[in-house]
């Protein structure tokens, strides 16, 4: 009897937690849910005084829209394809640097000893307490010195110089699980620095990068401050600047920015969805870590 109880209390508890976490679910997906519905309908129907959540028609001529509102360039090419090619490589660029020297930086600090190790690690974490808008102002005075205003440079550049501190201090701390036999053994056999670092830790390290690698892409993927800030020539804008712009310059209809703007979620969604499992892979290794 007593046990017949328990499972219906557990019964009870796991209907009751699945109630819970749908209702929340169903919180976080109603916006991205009714922009979608929202990109499919006629102009009229979007600024109808009447709230409507479907459209009578789907419109998916708004998302072939998006690319001929914006025009073409003197290429040829539309400006859309433009903004998008210009943010894959700056994702493409930032996240190849940012994953190179982030795990170079954490290998240093694990794997190297020298003096002054622990000092230069605390003075790197530090950064983080620094309020990201008080460095916009020398930054700019710094790249305008470079040359690199109205160009690409200011939004990958500084990735290849270590990447971050808390990335860092992610991959340092997954390192640390590493076995010290995997490069000990390496440097019995002859093997230097940079073979340790390219042919053993980095392969161990795939779960922790892989999880590094959503933020680095989908970053760069959404911003559209340093954009702004930086970019001046519309043939180099990114996809998030341009889509703005374009609004701005009244080329676009609300549904079919929101069709822009749905378009803009796929990347981000694919690197969550191909990389869930390394997330789960780094949850399950940090609970055995501890």
């Amino acid at each position: 009897m007593l046990k017949l109880l328990k499972r219906k209390n557990d019964l009870i508890k796991k209907i009751l937690l699945y109630a819970v976490m749908t209702c929340l679910a169903a919180v976080f997906v109603f916006p991205f849910f009714a922009m979608v519905t929202k990109s499919l309908m006629t102009s009229g129907e979007y600024w109808s005084a009447t709230l409507k959540m479907f459209p009578d028609k789907m419109m998916w001529a708004n998302y072939k829209e998006v690319f001929t509102a914006s025009g073409e360039s003197e290429s040829g090419i539309s400006y859309m394809m433009l903004y998008l090619f210009n943010t894959l490589k700056i994702c493409f660029l930032s996240t190849l640097g940012l994953l190179l020297s982030a795990s170079f930086c954490a290998f240093g600090f694990t794997k190297i000893k020298f003096p002054g190790r622990n000092a230069v690690f605390a003075l790197t974490l530090a950064t983080t307490m620094i309020p990201q808008s008080i460095m916009i102002i020398p930054l700019y005075s710094l790249y305008t010195r470079f040359g690199w205003i109205d160009t690409h440079y200011p939004m990958w550049v500084g990735m290849w110089f270590g990447g971050g501190a808390i990335n860092i201090f992610l991959v340092m701390q997954f390192m640390r699980s590493l076995p010290k036999e995997l490069t000990e053994s390496a440097e019995i056999d002859g093997a230097n620095i940079f073979r340790r670092y390219f042919q053993i830790i980095l392969p161990n390290c795939k779960t922790i990068l892989a999880v590094i690698a959503v933020g680095a892409i989908v970053g760069p993927w959404n911003d559209i401050q340093t954009p702004l800030m930086y970019l001046e020539s519309r043939e180099i804008y990114t996809l998030a600047l341009g889509i703005s712009q374009m609004r701005i310059d009244n080329l676009v209809d609300m549904p079919v920015l929101l069709a822009g703007c749905v378009m803009m979620t796929f990347l981000p969604l694919a690197a969550f969805v191909f990389n869930q499992k390394f997330f789960v892979e780094s949850v399950i290794t940090s609970g055995i870590k501890g």
